[in-house]
């Protein structure tokens, strides 16, 4: 069996989460007083193999990665339940289920928009006004 590269998971992890490396580092340093760190050593730690299981799960805590799901060997679960408690584990995998919808949404929207946008340019060439009425009106209503 291969063991699994921790940095790259963990660089993956904060990838897919959306958070800032910056803001990683700020509540690090606000809440794990303990933990130091830096973006050095943040793009050090991607480079390692192993990590130490502190810094995963506190890393995991402020991305709302449940990373006892990628590093089962580790324990995790059984650090996390007793620091956390069972209804805010329950919380915590909701929170990221969340982040990741309203990451869904935004790029739906976004697509959404560009084709209002062309469909306002079909009709503008078209010259078809009621159609370019009815579309601007509805983009009104959107802001």
């Amino acid at each position: 069996m291969t063991k699994k590269h921790q940095g790259k998971i963990i660089r993956s992890a904060i990838k897919e989460s959306g958070v800032p490396i910056t803001k990683i580092i700020e509540k690090m340093k606000k809440y794990y007083k303990g933990l130091k760190c830096s973006r050095t050593k943040l793009y050090y730690l991607f480079k390692q193999e192993e990590i130490s299981s502190k810094f995963i799960l506190v890393l995991g805590n402020i991305i709302y990665h449940d990373f006892s799901v990628d590093f089962p060997e580790l324990g995790l679960e059984e650090m996390v339940k007793p620091a956390l408690g069972e209804s805010s584990l329950f919380y915590f995998r909701k929170k990221k289920k969340l982040l990741i919808h309203k990451k869904e949404f935004s790029s739906l929207q976004k697509s959404y928009i560009k084709l209002l946008e062309f469909m306002t340019k079909v009709a503008n060439d078209n010259t078809e006004l009621i159609i370019k009425e009815k579309i601007n009106n509805f983009l009104e209503t959107l802001e």
